[in-house]
């Protein structure tokens, strides 16, 4: 759950909640041990204890994510925002406070107000492209309609997760984009529904997934074939479909297209490295 409540006041998450390097550490072990123990076991089938490591790594892994889920919150350690006695304030994490120097903001919040968050764009590639993002802001709409600004800069939170933990608290929140172009013109569009999810604990695997399918989709293919065309064409499929999946724009068709083009670069740098490490590894 995203918020707590501590005698009037009601905390809701806003921010990442990190892993501890241990738990990241025995994360990234069991995922190197069922990588390496799934391309022995498909080189070598009829071997069971290969797929028996394999399982038990997954497992292993399962279960330390299921353990930090169920753990209980350290509200000093997290980016939230309190609610309560007519006021609300946004308190940063302990990290951000000690390395950043920030401090928590506090404002009026009276009864019938919402909180809107303020994401300025320019232009990053060409003129109207609306693709950089240059400040967020977070501000306080009160009933009459009049705004305050609570945060002029925000940069330790988690949109995704503010707009399903804030919603799930019953208080009203918006995402507008501000676009200021160089003749003057000035739009504001509410891209909230780009952030919702049902749920954070769902996403994260598939961000895992995504993030690192270069590496597993290369180790796959080099453990399935050692043909370099057939490998190379299962490295073309893999990030043609993470390119779909994993890239959501707001921008015009020919952003979205240069942004993909950023990263085949290092999709297909770790990709080979995948295939060369297991190739050299498992050669005969």
């Amino acid at each position: 759950m995203g918020t707590a409540t501590a005698s009037s006041v009601t905390r809701i998450s806003v921010g990442r909640r990190w892993l501890s390097w241990p738990v990241a550490a025995l994360l990234y072990g069991c995922f190197i041990v069922a990588l390496c123990s799934l391309a022995v076991a498909t080189n070598r089938p009829r071997e069971l204890v290969w797929w028996f490591v394999t399982s038990l790594a997954i497992l292993s892994a399962w279960m330390l994510v299921r353990r930090e889920l169920r753990r209980n919150r350290d509200w000093d350690d997290i980016t939230y925002i309190a609610l309560g006695d007519g006021a609300v304030t946004y308190v940063p994490s302990r990290k951000m406070r000690r390395e950043q120097g920030l401090a928590a903001a506090k404002a009026s919040f009276p009864l019938g107000s919402s909180l809107v968050c303020q994401i300025a764009t320019g232009d990053r590639y060409f003129t109207g492209d609306h693709g950089q993002r240059l400040l967020t802001s977070l501000w306080i709409v009160q009933p009459d309609g009049t705004r305050h600004c609570l945060l002029s800069d925000v940069i330790d939170f988690n949109l995704r997760t503010t707009v399903t933990n804030l919603r799930r608290a019953d208080v009203p929140f918006r995402v507008i984009k501000v676009y200021d172009g160089q003749e003057g013109e000035h739009t504001e569009i509410d891209v909230t529904g780009r952030y919702l999810q049902t749920s954070r604990r769902s996403r994260t695997p598939i961000s895992i997934l995504l993030g690192t399918s270069n590496l597993w989709m290369g180790a796959v293919a080099a453990s399935l074939t050692r043909n370099v065309v057939y490998v190379a064409a299962i490295g073309v499929l893999g990030f043609v479909a993470t390119a779909v999946v994993g890239l959501r724009s707001t921008a015009s068709k020919r952003s979205v297209l240069l942004n993909v083009a950023t990263l085949i670069p290092s999709y297909a740098g770790g990709y080979a490295l995948a295939v060369v490490a297991v190739w050299y590894i498992f050669k005969r």
